[in-house]
């Protein structure tokens, strides 16, 4: 039996958004970054959009420890990246249902 493999997905589809939300410094505590990449908060794998309204710069260990222990919420995150954008945290996440092509009212 032959097993074909299934195509990976590229993890970051629009590389130039990706670029322009890249900082630094952590968003969230003010520590420098390193040159980690911004982190998706709905993540690549349920389908959360490369805008900058789902990308969020992180320290390594808010990125690599906090967020998989669940220290932050999604609505802490849309907020912080809310105060970036001069927007609130729900107009964030509004933004992140409609392009994953939800109805969002």
């Amino acid at each position: 039996m032959m097993v074909t493999p299934i195509p990976k997905t590229p993890r970051v589809s629009d590389r130039k958004t990706f670029e322009r939300c890249k900082s630094e410094t952590c968003e969230v505590d003010g520590s420098p970054t390193y040159g980690i990449g911004p982190h998706h908060i709905i993540t690549r794998g349920a389908s959360g959009p490369d805008i900058p309204e789902n990308l969020i710069q992180l320290c390594w260990t808010c990125h690599y420890v906090k967020i998989p222990a669940g220290k932050y919420s999604q609505d802490f995150l849309f907020g912080v990246v809310g105060r970036r954008l001069r927007k609130s945290g729900e107009e964030c996440r509004k933004a992140v249902r409609r392009a994953m092509g939800y109805a969002v009212t």
